[in-house]
């Protein structure tokens, strides 16, 4: 009798054509997941694939197709599944993420001129570790190549300025000095007074990491730094995201050196030489690369989209295949017999 329940398990006896349906559905996104054999995203083709199998199991032992709906046609359910992958495999430019890896890598190697505070590896190293804690777009704290220094609507850049960055204490309490009283810092305010989502003067506040090279206050306090000693009085008015190049001139940072780094960083910590591989590294990467590391930590849906300010569920896009995914998927099965 046991054999005869897990069968009926298996081929979903009893359910009605419309539950059938949701239960294929829900495994057509399962395996868009990269939920598969060898734990890697497969094409919308080979989603269709696993579907006739399924089709061909049922069929094998005398039972209905269950991917058919009262009328016949394959549900919509599942089709919408297999459009959606299909959606995503034609998605142009679908960019790499920013890693810790990569980081690392900028902070080990000497690359320029990165020997003053103010390089720009050292200002970009800086951003890319609030990157992957903000995962902030392009817009709201660099500039794009060939272009003048964008500003919003009321006249202010639409990069982060120093009054959008706020230290606080333990106890909450802001402080005033940050840069005269940098041991009482535990946590910054960023505020985006400009976003993509709609939400105009969103705050998300970050504390301190123990682990200082990955620190995102200790990379805000010398983004503030960088930029006082540089712009000098003009400083509360204009981006942080300054540097000073090999002829000392004040620069903002911009999209290509952001791309230079993030190329220079994949190429070296993952072994890639082709340049169509490496154009997949961009600005934009941060922005999937600060996704991706909460995806690995078991962050939820809804904690990703708060702490990284998406409105809908369209971070799923910018999740990714990763060694330690694959990591986790194993350990979950490690104990079973």
């Amino acid at each position: 009798m046991k054999s005869i329940k897990l069968q009926d398990d298996l081929f979903l006896v009893g359910y009605s054509k419309e539950n059938k349906n949701i239960v294929m559905a829900s495994f057509a996104a399962h395996l868009a997941m990269g939920n598969t054999i060898l734990c890697k995203a497969i094409r919308s083709k080979t989603i269709e694939q696993y579907l006739l199998a399924v089709i061909s199991l049922y069929r094998t032992h005398g039972y209905e197709n269950p991917m058919l709906d009262s009328s016949t046609k394959r549900s919509s359910l599942i089709n919408d599944i297999i459009l959606e992958q299909k959606r995503w495999e034609e998605k142009p430019n679908r960019r790499e993420p920013l890693t810790w890896p990569m980081i690392e890598y900028i902070q080990k190697s000497n690359t320029r001129n990165s020997t003053h505070k103010s390089s720009l590896q050292n200002a970009i190293l800086d951003w890319f570790i609030i990157g992957m804690y903000t995962g902030q777009r392009l817009s709201e704290w660099a500039q794009e190549k060939g272009k003048i220094l964008a500003k919003n609507r009321d006249g202010r850049p639409t990069a982060f300025i120093p009054s959008d960055i706020n230290f606080l204490d333990k106890r909450g309490a802001f402080i005033d000095d940050p840069l005269r009283d940098t041991n009482n810092i535990y946590s910054v305010n960023v505020q985006w007074r400009s976003q993509k989502n709609g939400v105009n003067g969103e705050i998300i506040t970050f504390s301190r990491n123990k682990n200082n090279s990955r620190c995102p206050v200790l990379a805000f306090l010398r983004v503030i730094q960088r930029s006082s000693d540089l712009l000098k009085s003009k400083a509360k008015s204009s981006p942080l995201s300054v540097y000073k190049n090999e002829n000392c001139e004040v620069k903002y940072i911009r999209d290509t050196d952001i791309e230079f780094y993030l190329r220079l960083a994949a190429k070296n910590v993952y072994n890639i030489h082709k340049l169509d591989h490496l154009k997949k590294w961009s600005a934009h990467s941060i922005r999937v690369g600060a996704c991706v590391a909460l995806h690995e930590q078991g962050f939820s849906g809804i904690d990703i989209r708060h702490r990284l300010r998406w409105r809908s569920d369209t971070f799923l896009d910018y999740l990714r295949n990763t060694i330690k995914l694959a990591e986790k998927h194993s350990a979950a099965h490690e104990n079973e017999v």
